[in-house]
This record gives structure tokens, C-alpha cells and sequence, in this order.
């Protein structure tokens, strides 16, 4: 007889399907899935061409399979990821089991889950300081700063810091080379948080950014290089200086040529007005207006993270004035407008990446960061 029991045995190999994605995405996915198909094809042959292989049960029991799967995932886990090995855990020993009078009931389980995932302290392991190497770290805000830093959007669930690694590091692990645990750990993290995601880099081309030219070709080969992996298809790079003219490559070598060639003879005094064309014409159209849950525009695209590299040497810093010299209006007009729609913070995601050391560049970029944490 089919039981409410029968539906927390399914939720559970739901949850033993997401814990692969978040130890290795749809490729650990697709490899679990394999594991399962080919234990029935050798062990239960009657499952052949029945369009149950690669299920979770024997028709009695959990295979065994999964529980090796699931100790591979554990073992997979970054060390921040204190929450995957506790559900893993909590499917084990309460959700894929034989029997149903063995499961727990969703009630029960409720309670499980709750005291296990929000009645504990937060690991203190994931916390790893900076240094003074330009690094790929996480957050403080959906709008940040940071001496070149590239931040993902959404923290894990228990973490306030996941690992960082030096831009050559990141470089070293495209080339294919040997690196430390912390580099891959990174950039799966960022996999997990910025897939699906498109990926365009505005870059201010100002006279003051020359100095950093160097700095920045080397960012962009790292981060175009995580970009890659995170939207196949292609990326897309802006100079500040021609803010609707977008180039589009699935090479990254073609976008990296640009960079490198930039002469960055534009003036920071008209980021606000460059800004504001990125917004009004580049960024606003793909938004997704919606009606009754449905996308009815066509042009609107997937979720969008924009990096954008500047100094932050807008304008003179003044006593009597605060703001970012206009570039937080045209940010807060964004923002309205996806309030507005009720669209998610995470369709579109602007990330400032700050070089240098000006003072003003670092209080204008700190005004955006305080205006990103009031607007979240």
C-alpha cells in the first residue's frame, strides 16, 4: 500500500540529488545517477528498459550505492559546508529506509531538520583572514569594494568567509597546473552561486586607471577564466568610455586582446553619466517585466552579474557632500525599477572592483557598499 511515507522516501532522494549538485554541480549529478543505473543494470537486470533504472530502491530497499555516494559527497564537501553532510545524514537515517514504519513522519521530520540546521553555532573553520595579495574573496554586500577582489553573490549556508586564492592562482588552475585546494574550492564555489548566470565585465577606461593596467588585464584573465565556466555560451565585456557598444565572444583570448589594447584615456568625472547609459540601455532591457509569473519580454535574458572595474576616482571629496558623485543615483534607479517587477535580487547583480588606493576612491566605493547593505 501506498503511503504518505512512500512521498518522504521521494523527498529524500530529492534531497540526495541536491546534495550531489552542491558537492559538484550537474556533472556529480549525472555521475550519480550513472552509479545508480549501472548497480541496477548489473545487479537487477529485471529494471532493464523498465524506466526505473537509475532509481533509489530495489523495490525494497535503498541501494547501496547510494549510501557510497553519499560518504563520496561528504568527502567532497568543501570545509565551509558544514549543512550538506548533516542532511546527507538526516536522509540516511530517517528518510531512505526500507521500511516505511521506519521514516519518520513530516511532522517529526520538521523538527529534525530545524533543531539539526538553525540550532547550532555557525563553524568558526570557514573564516580564513585576508591578505595583501589581490585575492577572489566573498562579500559584505550585493554592491562592494575591495583592493581587486572579486566577490560571489549568495554566502553558503553557514559560512561567513569561503576560502580565497590569489589571481594567479586562478590563472595557474585554467592552465591546467597544480594548485592548492583552496584555488578549485573557490572556483566551484563560485560555479555553485554564479552559474547560469551571464557574465559582463564594465571596465572604467579612465586616464587614472592606466596606472593599473597591468593589475587589470591580470584580474580579467582570472575572472574571464571563472566566467568561462560559469556561461559557456559567451561572455560580455564594456569600456565606460562607450557604454552601449558591448562585445560579445565565446573566446576568451578575443576579449582579452581588447583589454590589453584599452588606452584608458576616458575622465572618472563622467562614470555617473556612463553609468547611467549601462543602466538605461544595457542592463534595464534584459530585466524581465512579468505578468501573472510569466516573462513576456522576449529580449529579457537570464540572470546577469556585472563586474565592473574601476579606482573610484569620480571627484574630489567634499565635507558638505556625501554620495558616490551620482553613480549610487543610477544604481538606486536599477533598483526601483526590479522592486518595481518584483524581480529578485539575484536576476542582476553589480559588483564594484576597486583598484588602487585613493582616498576617494575607497570612500565613494565604501558609499556604494553602504548603499548596497540598506537596499538588500
Amino acid at each position: 500500500m501506498i503511503t504518505t511515507s512512500s512521498d518522504i522516501f521521494s523527498f529524500g532522494a530529492v534531497l540526495s540529488h541536491t546534495a550531489a549538485w552542491m558537492v559538484g554541480g550537474v556533472g556529480e549529478q549525472m555521475s550519480y545517477f550513472k552509479a545508480r543505473e549501472s548497480y541496477h543494470i548489473s545487479q537487477f537486470p529485471q529494471f532493464i528498459e523498465s524506466g526505473y533504472e537509475g532509481c533509489f530502491h530495489d523495490t525494497i530497499q535503498p541501494l547501496s550505492v547510494v549510501a557510497e555516494e553519499h560518504n563520496r559527497f561528504k568527502q567532497k564537501c568543501r570545509q565551509s559546508d558544514t549543512v550538506t553532510p548533516l542532511v546527507i545524514d538526516l536522509v540516511e537515517n530517517n528518510m531512505l529506509l526500507g521500511s516505511r514504519k521506519d521514516r519518520l513522519r513530516a511532522r517529526d521530520l520538521l523538527k529534525k531538520f530545524e533543531v539539526s540546521l538553525f540550532s547550532r553555532e555557525p563553524s568558526a573553520s570557514a573564516t580564513i583572514e585576508p591578505t595583501g595579495t589581490p585575492s577572489l574573496q566573498h562579500p559584505a554586500s550585493p554592491l562592494w569594494s575591495a583592493p581587486p577582489t572579486c566577490w560571489p553573490e549568495t554566502p553558503p549556508p553557514t559560512s561567513s568567509i569561503p576560502p580565497q586564492a590569489r589571481l594567479e592562482d586562478i590563472l595557474d588552475y585554467g592552465q591546467g597546473k597544480s594548485v592548492d585546494s583552496n584555488t578549485a574550492t573557490l572556483v566551484e564555489y563560485l560555479e555553485h552561486n554564479l552559474g547560469g548566470h551571464d557574465q559582463l565585465f564594465f571596465i572604467e577606461d579612465s586616464v587614472s586607471m592606466f596606472e593599473h593596467k597591468q593589475l587589470i588585464v591580470e584580474a580579467f584573465n582570472a575572472l574571464a577564466y571563472i566566467a568561462k565556466r560559469l556561461d559557456p555560451d559567451e561572455f560580455e565585456l564594456v569600456f565606460a568610455s562607450r557604454p552601449r557598444s558591448i562585445h560579445k565572444s565565446k573566446l576568451m583570448s578575443r576579449l582579452r586582446d581588447l583589454v590589453s589594447k584599452c588606452e584608458f584615456r576616458g575622465e572618472g568625472s563622467q562614470m555617473s553619466a556612463q553609468m547611467a547609459e549601462l543602466v538605461q540601455h544595457v542592463l534595464i532591457p534584459r530585466l524581465p517585466p512579468k505578468f501573472a509569473g510569466v516573462n513576456v519580454n522576449l529580449r529579457a535574458r537570464k540572470s546577469t552579474s556585472v563586474h565592473v572595474f574601476t579606482d573610484g576616482n569620480w571627484g574630489e571629496l567634499h565635507p558638505e557632500k556625501s554620495g558616490a558623485c551620482g553613480v549610487e543615483v543610477e544604481l538606486e534607479r536599477l533598483i526601483k525599477v526590479m522592486q518595481e517587477r518584483k524581480l529578485d535580487v539575484s536576476q542582476l547583480m553589480v559588483h564594484f572592483v576597486r583598484f588602487g588606493d585613493r582616498e576617494n576612491g575607497r570612500v565613494h566605493l565604501q558609499t556604494l557598499d553602504d548603499f548596497g547593505q540598506r537596499n538588500r
